[in-house]
């Protein structure tokens, strides 16, 4: 027999995300701050992420420094990244870049992988 598929929020707009992949050219401006589709589903898992932490303990230390290999990896990676964008001129197109094609990405790996490792699901 299968196990069901979790039905908690984040892991919801977690799947969301992957189905608004095909629609990721749908542009949201929200006070002037263009979002596709995708984004949108992603900031909504993490603010039910942020909202079901609350009600349990949270390590920072664990969380960051869970496996310090990872996370070299990834600081590096963004310091990387915004080195670049800093050392060209600093143009909104640049902006646009480093949040669609590293914030999120970033932040869509930690959360999907911060729910699969989560021993009461």
């Amino acid at each position: 027999m299968t196990k069901p598929l979790p039905k908690n929020p984040v892991f919801l707009s977690l799947i969301a995300v992957f189905l608004l992949l095909p629609f990721a050219q749908v542009k949201i401006t929200f006070f002037g701050l263009p979002l596709y589709l995708p984004e949108i589903a992603l900031l909504v898992a993490l603010g039910c992420y942020v909202a079901s932490v609350e009600n349990k303990t949270f390590s920072v230390k664990r969380f960051f420094f869970g496996d310090m290999l990872a996370t070299v990896g990834i600081l590096l990676f963004v310091l990387g990244a915004t080195i670049s964008f800093l050392a060209h001129p600093v143009s909104l197109t640049g902006l646009g870049m480093l949040k669609s094609w590293f914030f999120f990405p970033i932040l869509a790996a930690w959360l999907t992988f911060s729910e699969a490792s989560d021993p009461a699901k």
